[in-house]
């Protein structure tokens, strides 16, 4: 589910997989009976005794960015970026250079899309750089993930898993 309207009372939408039911009446009527995504008190996140979450920011690709944007967040003390790259698969040279000093300096690095539908999937480009990918996730819901998965391990598989699982 995405909010897609600031002030709007049917503003949460599903938008790639459609509908996930409707209203007709008073009677709720839901289209799909199962979730693939384990979600809420199904995941092993449990937060209770947290008493911060590991700190997570987001960068949004643009025409020229540069890489002292990845240069601020590694200086304060993030523990993961969340890249929202124009499409989905490229990432600038310089934002490649502030991804490739964000991973040697330990900082989780998470490519995800600032478009509003698409899945980000797994890549050779991935792979060899060290990135996760964000599946179906928007970039503040990937943020929170890999909060969540933060707290947990360090271990860029797992956390690949849980993008894939949550």
């Amino acid at each position: 589910m995405t909010k897609t309207h600031a002030t709007t009372v049917d503003t949460f939408k599903a938008l790639e997989q459609g509908c996930i039911g409707s209203i007709v009446g008073s009677d709720v009527h839901f289209f799909y009976k199962d979730i693939t995504y384990l979600h809420t008190t199904e995941t092993i996140f449990d937060i209770t005794s947290v008493q911060q979450l590991p700190k997570v920011s987001i960068i949004y690709a643009h025409q020229g960015d540069e890489s002292f944007l990845y240069d601020a967040v590694i200086q304060s003390g993030a523990k993961g970026i969340v890249i929202a790259t124009t499409g989905g698969y490229t990432l600038s040279k310089e934002a490649a250079i502030g991804a490739r000093n964000a991973l040697n300096n330990d900082i989780v690095v998470v490519r995800s899309s600032r478009l509003s539908s698409g899945v980000v999937s797994l890549t050779h480009m991935d792979t060899h750089h060290g990135y996760i990918v964000a599946e179906a996730l928007n970039p503040q819901k990937a943020r929170m993930l890999l909060m969540l998965a933060l707290t947990k391990t360090n271990d860029k598989e797992d956390i690949q898993q849980f993008f894939c699982t949550y």
